[in-house]
């Protein structure tokens, strides 16, 4: 009799963990990781930034729960490795990331640019035999690393320090993406600044760790769906003036 009684002990147990395991209970906050780099992610809980807008709403149609944390890239991403189906984003698709993550939901494209003062137009033949800056541990720090630049200096602290360190004349041109080079340009109306052409076009995702993916993949897809056919998004870019400045997946 007492082993019957513990073998249905033992056997509620098990359910009972099972059960509240569900990857796909809706109660669950889902760990999500960033960064602070405006206008796609700021501090400001009034205008978060346009990746940040599309990303909650993205989990609020999909009736899931974000449990968002702005961190020093570097930092988002090492946590996500240990994260049980953590996400991330704004996170560019590169060849050296290919392999290590899973790619989600592509959430828009942008492009980058080498940012120079006083009227001079980099391409990028003429940035590799020059000193430039990058965000590191960024898709573009990646990029210049995948195609041989070799006098780059990395910064952990963001734009402004970039922006500081190409007008001291410490790097002669800075690697970004269009709308965060515009968005601290804005910042420094003294500064003459030239963007270069489009260098490169990035898919940036809300992306997992290959070895932990999320269950909730398909969910947000649809969600993002969704807000591109209702207008949604189309309105979080007009919010941030990104219209045709962004393309949607």
């Amino acid at each position: 009799m007492t082993r019957i009684v513990y073998l249905f002990f033992y056997l509620f147990v098990f359910v009972s963990a099972s059960v509240s395991a569900d990857p796909l209970d809706d109660s669950r906050s889902v760990k999500v990781y960033t960064l602070l780099a405006p206008p796609m992610v700021t501090a400001d809980a009034r205008k978060p930034g346009y990746a940040f807008e599309i990303v909650t709403a993205m989990f609020q149609e999909a009736g899931l729960t974000p449990e968002i944390r702005r961190l020093p890239w570097r930092r988002s991403q090492m946590l996500l490795q240990q994260t049980k189906e953590g996400l991330i984003f704004p996170f560019t698709r590169t060849p050296s990331r290919e392999s290590d993550y899973g790619w989600a939901v592509k959430i828009y494209s942008s492009s980058t640019h080498f940012v120079t003062l006083n009227d001079e137009k980099m391409t990028p033949k003429l940035a590799f035999h020059k000193t430039v800056g990058v965000h590191s541990g960024t898709s573009w720090d990646n990029w210049l690393d995948e195609n041989g630049y070799k006098n780059v200096r990395k910064s952990p602290n963001g734009n402004d320090m970039l922006l500081n360190m190409l007008h001291k004349g410490r790097i002669d041109a800075w690697y970004t993406e269009a709308t965060i080079a515009q968005n601290s340009l804005a910042n420094y109306p003294f500064l003459k600044a030239t963007l270069s052409e489009p260098v490169e076009t990035f898919d940036v995702y809300l992306a997992s760790h290959r070895s932990m993916p999320s269950p909730h993949v398909e969910r947000l897809q649809q969600a993002l769906t969704t807000l591109i056919k209702d207008g949604r998004y189309a309105k979080i870019l007009e919010k941030y003036g990104m219209t045709g400045k962004l393309t949607a997946p």
